[in-house]
Order: C-alpha cells, then structure tokens, then sequence
C-alpha cells in the first residue's frame, strides 16, 4: 500500500501484450476520464513525463518493469461537469488584474511540459505537491517563476507557497485549467483528490524482442 522507506519501488515482469499502451500522460489521461473500463491488469507507457521519472524506456525487450501509481481524481465544474483521472498534473491559472497573475500546480510526478514542479513528488505515496501562487505574481515574476521551473531550479518569492495533500479544491473565475500540458479549459470551480494505488502502470523497451527498431 504506497512505497515504503527502505523499500524499492516497482519491479520487472515478463513483456504484457494485452494491456492498452499510450503515448503519454495526456493521451491516457484522455481515456481515463473517457469512461472506459480500466483493466485491473494496469496500462503500459511508451513516453512521457512518468517514463523519464522512471528511468526511460526498458533495457529488456522481453520485459517490462511494473509500477503501482496513484491517480489524481478531479472534477471541473464550469457550463457542464468534467470527471476525469489522470497520474499526471493539473496545472490552473487566473488573471486575478491586469498585472497579477494566480498559478497553482498539483502534481503526481512533479514535472510537466518540461518544467519541474517538486523534486520530491512520487507518483505512489499517497499525497500530491501543490505550488501555490494563489497570493499572485506580477507577469514578470511570473515568467521567472517559469523559467527557474524549467531549469529545473527553486523560484524563491514571497508568494510561492509549497505543501502537500490528498486533496485540494479551488473556486474563482475566470479560472483556467490544463490537464498534462493538453489545452486550456475554462471553469470555475476545480476538485482534486487523491486514489491510492489505483493504477498499474508497465513500462516497456522501445526495442522488439527481435533486436529492431519498433
């Protein structure tokens, strides 16, 4: 139940062929939130943000390496409600003036779209990061804050608040929401929780058991 200290997380299994695979976090955060069935045996990856967090692609052909995750459970209430999964990160933004600008993160993995949101975030143990600007931050701070995130480096600002949770809600309008760097979407209100050990996740090698390129 989540990653114990002390204890490896993740272990390698023989190569699945009868379980979904997906590009990315985006693309399965799509079909998570689709409604379709989710197989108990778990999904595959085959790039993204959670595949470098691991270690990149499988050295093995034949195997594969297994990966007990946690999901973030969200639920956007704007003109219809939107219900969905993702193991990845949910990123919000407000224009709170003309030169104020609110940005929240809430993150499994701690990066998207190459930018690194907490260090020290780990898709099974049970909590989820949050960057919180929700004091606001001028446009120039604001695009320090997000060059200092993709070279992967602290952005110390008054404003800039970090902890962690198993949940998380925030109402305010215009609010903007981006799932897994995937477009915008206007709402009002967002809820987030956490689902402990809700989802097996494979990650396999980008070479067939042949030796050739895929």
């Amino acid at each position: 139940m989540g990653i114990e200290k002390g204890r490896s997380w993740g272990q390698v299994v023989e190569i699945r062929h009868d379980i979904p695979s997906f590009g990315g976090e985006l693309e399965l955060a799509e079909f998570l939130s689709s409604g379709s069935e989710v197989s108990t045996d778990g999904v595959s990856l085959v790039a993204g943000d959670f595949v470098e967090l691991t270690g990149g692609p499988h050295n093995d052909p034949r195997t594969m390496r297994s990966y007990t995750c946690d999901l973030l459970e969200f639920k956007i209430h704007g003109e219809h409600l939107r219900h969905g999964l993702t193991i990845g990160t949910l990123e919000m933004t407000v224009r709170s003036s003309w030169n104020k600008i609110c940005y929240v993160a809430v993150t499994n993995l701690g990066r998207t779209r190459n930018m690194t949101i907490a260090h020290r975030s780990h898709p099974n143990d049970g909590k989820f990061e949050i960057l919180d600007t929700r004091d606001g931050l001028s446009l120039r701070d604001y695009l320090g804050l997000r060059h200092r995130l993709r070279r992967g480096g602290e952005f110390n600002h008054p404003a800039v608040r970090r902890s962690t949770s198993s949940a998380f809600t925030w109402a305010d309008v215009p609010l903007r929401v981006r799932i897994d760097g995937g477009p915008m979407i206007s709402c009002e209100r967002i809820e987030v929780n956490m689902l402990a050990d809700a989802l097996v996740v494979y990650v396999g090698s980008i070479r067939r058991p042949d030796g050739l390129n895929s």
